[in-house]
Order: structure tokens, then sequence, then C-alpha cells
């Protein structure tokens, strides 16, 4: 008898233990606030096989509290784990992020050269086009140069397009004035200390307009000594003969120069504000024609001696297209001249304008662009 009931207490418990089980893993999908709680009665007076009974019952309840326990810590740990990782890819994400703002906003305060320039771009078109009045109060090679790198592809296929009529029939290409070509300034590009500078229609380099400081008569056998010795150097330049020597005696001769100015303008004299101002500008004018001097000796285009460089057109289109395919550009010019600059600049400008409002792909078009 006693033998049975123990088998019947241990089966009955057996069959417990799988329902205790599989609420501590259904125990990993609730919060421990909805934790059941399981409470015997005492055992206060019985006989040993019920105490036993009562002792398994309580081992049984005590290993299901466990098995529950250990699923929520399970889901508390994968909780935590996930976390983690969330936290960590949150933290790369932080990184990276921070570090694009920061370039986003350095890029702001301090633009890269393709930003820099764009904006130059953009600040110029905006001058030439609604600020005309200001653009005309300083010097206009710049302006002028850059007109001349917008014209010079679109002037040529313009003349190419189906249904136009050539510009050269327009109010768009008026004649230059005789004396303009005598007052505008071509250069071949150089950099400024050894550019050679030429008149458009009078192409002679090393041409020796003197400042004031060098007209005086005592500079007068120095100027005749190297006016003599530049047409000598370019004559043997010209046909293709050794220079004999000649180079060098320009230079000395511009040495010879800058000594005497130096003699002309001592200290006492150079205090005066505009005799200083004499003196420097003959001063950089020596020391620019030295330079071309070493330049038309080291050059080897027979184009800047030969008088080929020289525009013989007579309007506004044959001097772009002559510029354009010489690969010359305008040099600053000399003072008294500044009016044949604005003139050109209007002429260039309504070019332009013209160009940009009659193609139909102008607001796309990184080269010309209206508003």
């Amino acid at each position: 008898m006693t033998t049975l009931a123990s088998r019947l207490v241990r089966r009955a418990a057996c069959l417990a233990l799988p329902l205790i089980v599989s609420g501590a893993y259904a125990a990993e999908g609730e919060s421990e606030e909805r934790r059941e709680t399981i409470a015997l009665p005492p055992a206060f007076a019985g006989t040993p096989l019920s105490f036993q009974i009562h002792a398994e019952a309580q081992y049984m309840i005590g290993r299901g509290y466990m098995m529950k326990s250990a699923a929520i810590a399970r889901k508390h740990n994968a909780e935590a784990v996930a976390k983690e990782i969330q936290n960590s890819v949150e933290s790369v994400d932080a990184y990276f992020r921070r570090r694009e703002m920061n370039r986003e906003y350095r890029a702001k305060e301090d633009p890269n050269y393709l930003a820099r320039e764009q904006h130059r771009q953009e600040v110029r078109r905006q001058r030439l086009e609604y600020q005309l009045q200001d653009v005309l109060k300083g010097d206009l090679t710049d302006e002028l140069n850059w007109l001349l790198a917008e014209l010079s592809g679109p002037v040529l296929a313009y003349q190419y397009l189906q249904d136009r009529t050539s510009l050269a029939d327009t109010e768009l290409n008026p004649k230059l004035p005789r004396d303009a070509l005598s007052h505008i300034r071509l250069s071949d590009g150089a950099p400024d200390a050894g550019r050679l500078v030429f008149a458009a229609g009078d192409p002679q380099v090393l041409q020796t307009r003197w400042p004031h400081a060098l007209r005086s008569p005592q500079f007068a056998e120095l100027r005749t000594r190297f006016e003599s010795g530049r047409d000598k150097l370019v004559e043997n330049l010209r046909n293709g003969r050794e220079t004999g020597g000649a180079e060098g005696e320009l230079v000395t001769c511009i040495n010879d120069m800058l000594v005497a100015l130096q003699k002309a303008y001592p200290d006492e004299r150079r205090k005066d504000p505009a005799e200083f101002l004499s003196y420097t500008t003959a001063r950089r004018f020596l020391r620019s024609l030295a330079a071309q001097t070493c330049r038309v000796v080291e050059s080897e285009d027979p184009a800047m001696l030969d008088g080929s460089l020289r525009f013989q057109g007579e309007r506004v289109l044959d001097l772009v297209q002559h510029m354009d395919g010489s690969g010359l550009v305008f040099a600053p010019p000399q003072p008294g001249e500044e009016r044949f600059y604005r003139a050109l600049l209007g002429d260039l400008r309504n070019l332009w304008l013209s160009l940009a409002a009659d193609d139909p792909s102008s607001n796309n078009d990184p080269l010309i662009q209206t508003k």
C-alpha cells in the first residue's frame, strides 16, 4: 500500500513538472511583475508518506521557480546583449555622422578650390551682367580675357548653326576704330615678369614706350643704344642667324639704365611721393624689359618675330577669332588707353549677353549662364 501510494505521488509530480517547466519557458516573454506564486498549505501533522509527498511537492515548486528564474535571466541577458550591439552600432554611426557634419561645416567656412572657383565665376558673371558700372571702375584686363574665353568657342560654333543669321551681319559685330588697334595690347599669356606685349596692329616685341622718368635727355643715349640693339637682335632671330651677343648688350644696357636711374633719383629725391612713384614705375619697366629680352632669346616661336601675329581684321569678331586662333590674351593697358578697353568690353559684353540669351541650353551650360 505504501509503495503504491509513493508511486502515485511520484507520477503526479512527474506530470506536474512539464507544466511548471513550460510555464518557466513561457516566462521568458513575460515580465517579473506577472510571475505567479504557488502556495502549499503547511503540513503540521501526518504520516511519513504525506510528509514525503509534501517535500517532493516543495522540491518541484522550487525547481520550477529556478527554471523560470533562469529563463527570465536569459531574457534579460539577451536584451542586454541586444542593447550593447545597438549601442555599438549607434556609436559607430554617431562617429561617422559627426565627421560628416564636421566636413560639411568646414566646407561652408573654408570651401575647396573648385567651390571657390565656381563661386568666383558666378560672381564675375553677375558683375558683368548686372554691375557693369562697378566693373568699369578698375582694370578691365581680367574681364576682357574672361569674355574672350567665354566667346571663343560659341562664336565659332554659332557660324555653323542652321537657320541662324551670321553674326558678322549684325550690330553685335561693330567695326573697331582705326586708332584702337595701336592701343589694344595683346600678350602671349606668359607670367607677368616675362610676357611679351605688343599692340594688336603692330606685333613688334620689346616695344619701348618709355615711362616719364626715362624720357629725360640724360637717358637719350641709353634709349637709342637699347633700341638699336633690340632691332639688331630681332632681325638676327627673325632671319635665323646667331645673335652675336646682342642679348648681352641689351641686358648690359638695361643695367646701365638702372644705375643711371638710381643716380638720377637719390634717396633725398625719392622722399617726395610723386618722385618716388616715377622712380618705381621706371624701375619696374626696366626689370620687365629685361625679362622680356631673355624670353625673346629663349623663345622658339617664329610667330613672335615674323609679324604673323598682326591683327589684320577690322571688326570685333575678327579680333576674337584672331586671338583664339593665335593663343593670345589681352595685356593691361598703358596710361591713356583705358577708354579703348572700355569700348571693347562693351562690345564683347553685348555679344556675350546676346549669345547667352539666344542659346536655349544656356541655363544648364556651365560656361554661359543667365538668370
